[in-house]
């Protein structure tokens, strides 16, 4: 397997884990009921993960069909992950005068260490210089009346 297409995979398996992250983050603040006495908050953590998880269906999008942007917005969808799942927790007790201690448990240190790689694997000029050259031989394929092969 080539160095694009596992990445666009690992890119994939982390959006896949964010939306599924954001819809359980949802469903939950739906049934809690803390959430139900602050309607305007849940309301606006609602829309943030709504739109995170948009952001990351249209980067899917781009990194399906192996775009340029496709590549720059799965580089910023991952470090706003980063900072969605790591930086808050350790953020925290700052934010609230020390109220709140650091809790990092399995599925935050999977999702920065999934985040963190596909940053530096989407940075590597490597990776950019072979989805460039896909990009290339596609659009040479279909000007010469050829279909490209996947």
């Amino acid at each position: 397997m080539n160095t694009v297409r596992a990445t666009i995979w690992l890119c994939f398996v982390m959006i896949s884990l964010v939306i599924f992250a954001a819809v359980a983050s949802i469903w939950d603040r739906a049934h809690d009921p803390m959430w139900s006495q602050m309607g305007d908050a849940r309301r606006n953590y609602d829309l943030i993960q709504v739109g995170v998880a948009g952001f990351a269906l249209a980067v899917a999008y781009g990194l399906w069909r192996q775009r340029e942007w496709g590549r720059i917005l799965a580089i910023s969808l991952a470090a706003i992950i980063l900072f969605m799942f790591v930086g808050t927790r350790l953020l925290a007790p700052l934010l609230t005068s020390g109220d709140v201690g650091i809790t990092l448990d399995w599925g935050t240190i999977v999702m920065g260490v999934l985040s963190s790689v596909c940053i530096v694997a989407l940075s590597r000029r490597r990776f950019r210089e072979e989805l460039t050259a896909n990009r290339t031989i596609e659009r040479d394929a279909r000007k010469s009346g050829a279909r490209p092969s996947l």
